[in-house]
Formats: C-alpha cells, sequence, structure tokens
C-alpha cells in the first residue's frame, strides 16, 4: 500500500510536467488505483487478524489506536481518492479550468496529501519503537500537525502549478 501510494504520487506528478493528465497517464494510474485498493484490504484484514486474538493488549496501546486512526483515514481518504476523484483526472489540465474546475485540481492536490502523510506515518509509527511511549494525545497532535503542514503545502503546490500553467498559457 505504502508502495503503490508512493508510485502513484509519484507518477501523478511527473504526468503533470505537462499540467495535464492524458488518458494513457489516466490508465497507468488507475492500474495504481487497483494496487492502493487492495492494500487498503489487505491492511483491514491483516489488522484484524492480529488485533482480535489479543484485543485487550491492543486496547491498551496508545500507538495502535493512533494507528488504527490513521488507517480509518487512509481507507476513508483512498475510497474518496480513487472512487470519487480519480475518474475525472483525465480532465485534470492546469492550463484550462473549464475543463474541470480548479475546485478538483484542489481536491486531488489534498487527497494526495493526506494520502501521503496517512501512509508513512502508519509505516513510521510501525517501525519506530521509541514513539510507542508517547501519549495517544501527543501521538495525535504530531499526526495532526503533520497533516496540516502536508495539506498546505499541497494547497501551495497546486497554486503555484496552476499559476505557472496559466502564465504559460498566456505566453502561447
Amino acid at each position: 500500500g505504502l508502495g503503490g501510494a508512493t508510485i502513484s504520487d509519484i507518477l501523478f506528478f511527473k504526468f503533470l510536467k505537462d499540467y495535464k493528465i492524458s488518458k494513457k497517464e489516466e490508465e497507468v494510474l488507475h492500474v495504481l488505483k487497483k494496487v492502493v485498493l487492495g492494500a487498503i484490504f489487505i491492511l483491514i484484514v491483516s489488522g484484524l487478524a492480529v488485533y482480535l486474538p489479543a484485543a485487550a493488549k491492543y486496547n491498551a496501546s496508545p500507538a495502535f489506536l493512533v494507528k488504527v486512526i490513521m488507517v480509518g483515514v487512509v481507507t476513508l481518504n483512498g475510497l474518496a481518492l480513487h472512487l470519487y476523484v480519480a475518474p475525472h483526472l483525465i480532465h485534470l489540465n492546469l492550463r484550462n479550468h473549464k475543463k474541470m474546475g480548479r475546485s478538483w485540481h484542489r481536491l486531488a492536490f489534498l487527497l494526495g496529501s493526506i494520502s501521503v502523510v496517512s501512509w508513512y506515518s502508519v509505516f513510521l509509527l510501525a517501525m519506530l519503537k521509541s514513539l510507542v511511549d508517547w501519549s495517544f494525545w501527543n501521538l495525535m497532535s504530531l499526526y495532526i500537525a503533520l497533516l496540516f503542514t502536508s495539506i498546505c503545502g499541497g494547497q501551495l503546490m497546486e497554486m503555484r502549478l496552476s499559476q505557472k500553467a496559466h502564465s504559460l498559457k498566456k505566453q502561447k
């Protein structure tokens, strides 16, 4: 899931070098969408398989509870991104907001930002055992701060790419 989401994001920005998503590029992203949605399903099923035999132990773990919230965010965000926004990506053209409203651009960058931070947060929380001692609210505060920073960065990136695309359009 982390790999699929990372590759999707990398390719999304590579495809935006010409400020639009072509039909062929959309097909590549569609394949990666299936990978990411499959990974979310596997993540949930394997998480339940680990959780159910030792529920009391995991319910007492702040790190586990935060990971559950993050996986919930990954799931809801992934469904929104891949089922609601992705079908419109073929219309993504930063030079022409008439084809696809700018709000779609912003939404794509918003959900992409949430995806990156959430997938990596789940991964890092699982790998960094030193954070396991942190309280639930300390971990959640860090996650929310990372989300906020990423969302702001994503929206700034969308704004700059859109402005650059419009300035190139005016020059032609």
